[in-house]
């Protein structure tokens, strides 16, 4: 029973690994001049990085 219950899990991550390969979510996280495009820094009022 557990050995069957690690397979179907160790082939779950598997095809969740294919897919996310595939897919364009690791290719634009993990590219650091994407992520620096998107981010946007906060808009801090002067007085309230005062006193």
């Amino acid at each position: 029973m557990k050995r069957s219950v690690a397979v179907a899990a160790a082939m779950f991550f598997a095809g969740l690994g294919v897919h996310a390969a595939q897919s364009s979510c690791v290719t634009c996280h993990t590219n650091p001049d994407a992520i620096r495009a998107l981010f946007q820094p906060p808009a801090v009022a002067a007085s309230e990085a005062e006193g």
